[in-house]
């Protein structure tokens, strides 16, 4: 995984040497996979795919190894049931978002190569391929 949002990393930064509590409006789980046709930075976001029956997948964390990482643990297929045979998405990064009423961009990163998607396919990243580590 890239890297996280600098609004993330004041707020870990503020609650490890600043303050006792982390701040206010920390991340609300569960963490959602959302998919990008262009990537974002670590103040913008990218932009998102929309339409063709895409939604957000869900993503669960255990953490692991040293130093310390948090990995996705399901593979589950992002969907593009309604993509007609002249659509194609191209995919190419990804961000990861909590589930607030406001939702809070967590962390961002770009593919290694950009995936196109046609009509009846799916997009669908290895469990264990999503990684979020502190360093």
């Amino acid at each position: 995984m890239g890297l996280l949002t600098k609004d993330i990393q004041s707020k870990i930064l503020s609650w490890l040497l600043i303050n006792s509590t982390f701040p206010v409006n920390p991340p609300t789980q569960p963490v959602r996979m959302h998919l990008l046709t262009s990537n974002g930075t670590s103040t913008a976001a990218g932009t998102e795919v929309v339409g063709n029956s895409y939604e957000p997948e869900t993503v669960s964390w255990i953490l692991s190894g040293t130093p310390t990482e948090a990995v996705a643990t399901n593979g589950a297929p992002v969907s593009f049931s309604s993509l007609d045979s002249e659509n194609v998405i191209t995919v190419v990064g990804i961000e990861l978002w909590d589930s607030s009423t406001t939702p809070q961009r967590v962390a961002f990163a770009s593919l290694d190569y950009p995936v196109s998607v046609g009509p009846g396919q799916s997009f669908t990243i290895a469990t264990g391929q999503i990684k979020v580590k502190l360093i």
